[in-house]
């Protein structure tokens, strides 16, 4: 009809399924089409109505109405559970969950459900055990967790597990929140004061102890780490550059602070000064404070710290000054005639008279009553006494030897003269005139004496020397001849310089020449060496010109070092470039070739006197800078032993970076400050090497007994008996010992979980084995029972004697207690040759029952006259929610079947016969599945 009202009102009375579908799906009108998917009652045909996204609500709507309503054919279409997968209504998913016929449908609903409640009832109320470990699965409620446990009881031991399984797996996930919390917590309480170090180290520790549980927890507090860690990274970086650009600062303070304690320390050690060095001393307090005034200042906390300790030393130094000149003041009489006395140790002749005027001025003198002071005022005038009485002593000895040598010589000169011979008598004359010069403290007396006697040989000596020049000429004339005949000798110009040195000595060794005839002979032995010695004359010529250049050299660099001196800005030096310069300027006049000695004078005290310029300006740097590192010293060698060695060290690289010397000391200065700083440092960095090496060894030590349980484990996985002591000290053992980090730790974890596992598996392989012993004895003995009680019911049938004995025999494994009694009844009764015929039909009942529910157990065929008994038997352990599925339920209650099978009496002769040929198929069954297991299990 063209009417659509009219359409609307015929699909009111309408019941045709095929209609209803054609008009919800090809109607011109929406409100039709709208109207007929209202009126559709069946699943299937909603299902086939075309998607319209105008009316998708509709048929939206129509499908979740049919579904509540339980439409009986809602079962066959699996499409149903995409469709509700896409409205996906709580409402309706709850009421699929609980009530809707279709397993499938119930697993969509459950899959879709959040309510835990909800998820609870469907554990406890869905008959399908799938369906009930998927909603397992998703319960979270602890609560009802555990109220939803109780409900199952043992209905369901799969699902019961899950559960305990998810409430395990809950409390190690609160457990790890928790840890993890905690972690996060110390993370963020780190760098918010100046221990940045220790918070570094801290930090590392926790991202250590993060990694081994980082798998564990959720990701919200993976992002909450994340953020903390950041956090902490860029606080611990802001205080590490704040102290990396404070450290410098605070470390010159520090050693502003150290210098000036070291200052006092060597005041304190003085009992007075001068006038000038008092001076000299408060010039350096005053270099002092302008250095400090000149560094940074830092927080305020540590600047006035380290303000008051530097200003109260610098105080204690000035206070110690006043002191010590003030002791001078009192001692400047006694430092006048030590003085005296020090001036008397210096000069060349000394008097006994002057000595004893020093002694009684000094008695008349009041010492200090500082004890310390006057008794260093004492010792000190005595040493320089007693270096003057052993002057005198000495002076003394020299006289006496001196008169002696001089005794002597007189001696011999006037017994020469005496016997007519000049001898050695002028040498010997002059020897005694340059002795007595020498002399200190003759008396005019003992020098009138030997002058007189000298006088009285005069006269013989000059009348011995006439007689004597005659000789000489002979010798003088031998003389000019060898030195012509040097000239044309090949000599080295060393040889012929010392050739020419020792003709001329020989001469002069002849005496006085004879000024008449003589000046001629001298004037050719002159020419002669002269002549000799120009071929010489050359290479010194060559030497004196070397030696200019080497004076040029001298003098430039002279003129250097005053330029220097000069030009340097004195009031902001560069110490470390004026110490390389300076140090240079003097290499280079140690390397200076040698000049000649007429102008050697000259050039050295310029040059001493241009040192001397620079040195007055680098002399109170050098003696700050070595108390400085005196300091660096004293301040490492009292760390030796210090408590904390990670600041011991730190300390120590801070001395190795702030040692370098401004200007340095004599060499050996140096060498002796940089061994014992060495040596101080070395010992704090052997201490830690000593810690490292001791960690190393007690790390060794735990790794080898970890190995040790290692290896104790793989021999126990290979033993034929397991002992359960034995693993259960190995697992104690192993909890006991120390955790070991890194890699090596994982690897011996790993090495030992897989121990654990080897033996976990051969204890399992050898319980089966005992299984299966016991198994095939029960067997044997179920056999030799059924063939025995056979025997008895078979006419004409006889028994072995020797069944007794077999029987016996077949006792050495044991079985369960209930078994061996009914077994050993059966046994007896059957050794008798009695039975109880009333009980064989009840007997034969229980057989075949037990061998049924064993057949269906194992999977085995029964006999065709059993196949109603059988369904029955099957639709029953259905009813009972018996879980089928899981293989170890089924072993073991075919163990528990066959031993109540074992413990049935004896049946009639032939039904008995029919019952051991199916219990001898379900013994070779069992045998067969518990051999392939233990093969399994020896592959593994």
């Amino acid at each position: 009809h063209k009417n659509k009202a009219v359409r609307i009102a015929a699909i009111k009375s309408l019941r045709d399924k095929t209609i209803l579908l054609e008009m919800a799906n090809n109607d011109a009108s929406h409100d039709v089409r709208r109207e007929a998917i209202r009126h559709i009652d069946s699943l299937p045909v909603i299902l086939k109505v075309r998607n319209d996204h105008r009316l998708q609500g509709d048929i939206d709507i129509r499908f979740s109405t049919l579904l509540e309503q339980g439409a009986d054919d809602a079962d066959d279409h699996p499409e149903i559970s995409q469709r509700l997968k896409r409205i996906n209504n709580p409402v309706l998913n709850k009421k699929m969950a609980l009530a809707a016929n279709a397993v499938a449908l119930r697993r969509t609903a459950i899959e879709l459900i959040d309510s835990q409640p909800v998820l609870a009832e469907c554990v406890v109320s869905d008959n399908n055990a799938d369906n009930r470990l998927l909603a397992a699965s998703q319960l979270t409620d602890e609560a009802l967790i555990r109220s939803t446990l109780k409900q199952l009881g043992r209905k369901d031991k799969r699902t019961a597990q899950a559960l305990r399984q998810h409430l395990a797996a809950r409390k190690q996930a609160e457990e790890a929140d928790a840890q993890a919390q905690a972690l996060i917590q110390s993370v963020e309480s780190l760098g918010h004061d100046e221990h940045w170090q220790r918070d570094q180290t801290r930090l590392n520790t926790l991202r250590n102890q993060w990694e081994e549980r980082s798998d564990q927890v959720s990701d919200a507090l993976l992002k909450r780490w994340e953020q903390s860690t950041q956090a902490a990274d860029q606080r611990l970086g802001i205080q590490r550059q704040q102290v990396a650009a404070q450290q410098p600062i605070q470390a010159a303070k520090i050693s502003q602070c150290e210098l000036i304690e070291g200052f006092l320390q060597q005041l304190q050690q003085r009992q007075r000064i001068s006038e000038h060095e008092a001076v000299e001393l408060g010039a350096t307090l005053d270099v002092f404070l302008q250095d400090w005034d000149d560094i940074e200042g830092l927080p305020e906390a540590m600047e006035v710290t380290l303000a008051n300790r530097f200003h109260q030393g610098l105080h204690r130094a000035r206070q110690q000054i006043e002191t010590l000149q003030k002791n001078a003041q009192k001692t400047r009489y006694l430092e006048q005639i030590i003085h005296r006395a020090e001036g008397l140790c210096k000069a060349k002749s000394l008097r006994e008279s002057a000595v004893v005027k020093l002694d009684e001025d000094w008695n008349k003198q009041k010492l200090p009553t500082d004890p310390v002071l006057a008794e260093e005022y004492r010792q000190h005038f005595s040493r320089v006494m007693n270096q003057l009485k052993y002057r005198l002593e000495k002076q003394d000895k020299a006289r006496a030897s001196g008169l002696k040598k001089v005794e002597g010589w007189l001696s011999d000169i006037e017994e020469t003269l005496a016997q007519d011979k000049l001898g050695d008598a002028v040498q010997l004359q002059r020897k005694i005139d340059q002795t007595l010069k020498s002399l200190p403290g003759l008396t005019p007396q003992q020098r009138s004496g030997i002058d007189q006697r000298l006088h009285d040989c005069v006269p013989k000596i000059r009348q011995l020397q006439g007689w004597r020049h005659w000789g000489t000429d002979q010798a003088r004339e031998a003389l000019v001849a060898e030195a012509i005949e040097l000239k044309a000798q090949d000599h080295s110009v060393a040889d012929r310089a010392k050739a020419v040195r020792d003709l001329r000595q020989r001469w002069k060794s002849l005496g006085e020449i004879d000024p008449a005839a003589g000046n001629a002979q001298w004037k050719q032995f002159d020419e002669a060496c002269s002549a000799a010695y120009a071929l010489c004359q050359s290479h010194y010529d060559e030497e004196a010109k070397k030696r200019q250049q080497h004076l040029a050299q001298r003098v430039r660099l002279c003129e250097q070092m005053e330029a220097f001196e000069k030009e340097t800005d004195w009031s902001s030096p560069d110490w470390r470039s004026i110490d390389k310069q300076y140090n240079q300027f003097r290499n280079q006049w140690r390397q200076s070739g040698a000049v000649a000695r007429k102008d050697w004078k000259a050039i050295f005290e310029r040059y001493k006197k241009a040192e001397a310029a620079l040195e007055s300006h680098v002399e109170n740097e050098r003696r700050v800078n070595l108390q400085r590192r005196q300091g660096l010293i004293e301040k490492l060698e009292g760390l030796k032993d210090h408590e904390d060695l990670a600041e011991a060290i730190q300390a120590a690289k801070d001395a190795q970076r702030a040692w370098q010397p401004t200007v340095m000391a004599r060499r050996s200065e140096e060498q002796k400050m940089w061994k014992r700083f060495r040596a101080a440092a070395d010992a704090i960095f052997d201490r830690e090497t000593q810690r490292r090496e001791s960690a190393s060894a007690a790390e060794r030590s735990d790794i080898e007994q970890k190995e040790k349980i290692i290896t104790m484990l793989e021999q126990l996985s290979e033993k034929e008996t397991l002992s359960g002591s034995e693993l259960a000290d190995a697992k104690q053992a192993w909890h006991d010992s120390a955790n070991i980090r890194g890699p090596k730790g994982k690897s011996l974890e790993r090495r030992y979980n897989e121990a654990l596992a080897k033996v976990d598996l051969a204890r399992d392989r050898q319980q089966l084995k005992r299984q299966l012993e016991q198994m095939e004895n029960l067997f044997e003995r179920q056999q030799f029972l059924d063939q025995l009680e056979m025997a008895i019911q078979t006419p004409d049938q006889t028994i072995d004697a020797d069944i007794e004995q077999t029987w016996s025999s077949l006792q050495a494994v044991a079985q369960p207690a209930a078994v061996d009694q009914a077994m050993a009844l059966r046994f007896e009764q059957a050794a008798k040759g009695t039975i109880d015929n009333a009980s064989l039909l009840a007997n034969e009942q229980q057989r075949a029952a037990l061998l049924l529910a064993l057949e269906i157990l194992l999977d085995l065929d029964s006999p065709a006259e059993y196949a109603q008994q059988r369904m029955e038997h099957q639709v029953a352990r259905l009813a009972n929610a018996m879980n089928s599925g899981e293989k170890g339920d089924q072993i073991e209650l075919s163990h528990q079947k066959i031993s109540n099978y074992c413990q049935q009496g004896p049946a009639p002769l032939e039904p008995l016969k029919e019952l051991s040929k199916r219990f001898q198929v379900i013994a070779d069954q069992m045998v067969s599945e518990l051999k392939l297991q233990i093969v399994a299990m020896e592959k593994e």
